[in-house]
């Protein structure tokens, strides 16, 4: 944030749940405004518990009321869950203002899809090209985009590959063929 976004004065964070991400946010950024969205009242009482600081609504992140009101809006671990991702990234685009952007954290490798991602409510785990496209879709320069957990991959795909055979041809960006 402080790279991409060094004057930002304040942050939506769509699907905020329980506040974990806006804690952290609000100790790193204590001038920053924060506002909390969420489709759960039970997880919005509790965030606002821990972040009294915070603004906090009970929403769909399909008709957000908001209209180039925040520099920043992040979506961690929500578009996932989304029937329709790109009408949710069209709302996003229409809250941040000017100059303002995005943070997004969504499952990468579409082929590590295992019984978890079902059990989380999973709808897609997204490849590089099909989120890069949706955002950009949804009237949004991206600037930046990167995977971020990648040293857990290999254990990723070890314990996948004990639970099923992945078939590595059947995901277009992927070469491998394990049977």
């Amino acid at each position: 944030m402080k790279r991409y976004f060094p004057n930002a004065d304040s942050l939506l964070d769509i699907g905020c749940g329980t506040g974990a991400v806006l804690s952290e946010i609000s100790k790193e950024f204590k001038q920053m405004r924060l506002f909390g969205a969420d489709a759960y009242s039970s997880a919005l009482k509790y965030a606002s518990g821990r972040i009294p600081t915070c603004e906090f609504a009970q929403m769909d992140a399909y008709r957000l009321p908001f209209v180039d009101e925040f520099k920043i809006v992040g979506a961690f671990d929500v578009l996932e869950h989304l029937d329709d991702d790109r009408n949710a990234l069209m709302g996003l685009y229409k809250a941040t203002q000017k100059g303002g952007g995005i943070i997004l954290t969504v499952p990468h490798h579409k082929w590590l899809w295992s019984s978890t991602d079902d059990r989380a409510g999973h709808k897609r785990r997204y490849t590089r090209k099909e989120l890069y496209n949706k955002v950009n879709a949804a009237g949004f320069n991206i600037k930046y985009m990167t995977s971020f957990i990648t040293l857990l991959l290999p254990f990723m795909l070890l314990s996948r590959l004990n639970k099923k055979k992945i078939n590595f041809k059947k995901y277009n960006n992927e070469t491998f063929n394990f049977r």
